[in-house]
């Protein structure tokens, strides 16, 4: 009787299967090199960004400041005339039971007989004691018409003055008599005080 051997060794390298699987991970490998990145030309190119656009507002808005609303304007000047002791010291304002001032700008404008000078010029508030604290305003001489001398001053301030107090401006000068005169000007607001 013959018999038959299931198993070759030859036979498993040439077999079916194996030379399948051999096809297979070539055709793969083949598409995976064959695969090229896409052209340049082909990339969506990105989008650019649109200028500025037109906006409609339909409603009015209501505009405030929404951190103070309680401002109150405030504006006051006065006039004060250089005499023989050369200064005037004048209250500009009291301000209102209360209220609280907030000074913002000061200004002043002057003008003497020409040679004499002013050479100082302050504002000042009351401190928690009642008593006049005065600040300093820088003086710029303007120039002369021949018969007057003229001096300018301004600054923007932060000065607080409570209710009641008064607030006062002060300005000195060489002036010996005749015309000689300061106006000085403030501007703020007022607000609420319990």
């Amino acid at each position: 009787m013959k018999t038959y051997t299931w198993f070759n060794r030859n036979s498993v390298n040439r077999s079916p299967w194996r030379r399948g699987l051999l096809i297979v991970l070539m055709l793969a490998s083949f598409a995976m090199s064959s695969v090229a990145e896409p052209s340049p030309q082909s990339k969506p190119s990105p989008t650019p960004t649109p200028g500025p656009q037109n906006v409609n507002v339909v409603n009015t808005p209501t505009v405030r400041d929404a951190e103070n609303p309680a401002r109150q304007p405030f504006q006051a000047h006065v006039i004060g005339h250089f005499t023989t002791d050369s200064e005037t010291y004048l209250p500009i304002t009291t301000v209102p039971a209360g209220k609280r001032l907030i000074i913002e700008y000061v200004s002043m404008a002057g003008f003497v007989q020409t040679g004499e000078r002013i050479y100082t010029a302050a504002i000042a508030v009351a401190n928690n004691n009642g008593n006049p604290v005065g600040y300093s305003l820088t003086i710029s001489p303007q120039g002369t018409d021949g018969t007057y001398d003229f001096y300018t001053a301004s600054e923007q301030v932060r000065l607080y003055a409570d209710p009641g107090t008064q607030v006062f401006v002060d300005a000195q000068a060489t002036a010996t008599g005749g015309l000689s005169q300061a106006y000085f000007a403030i501007s703020g607001y007022l607000v609420d005080v319990p």
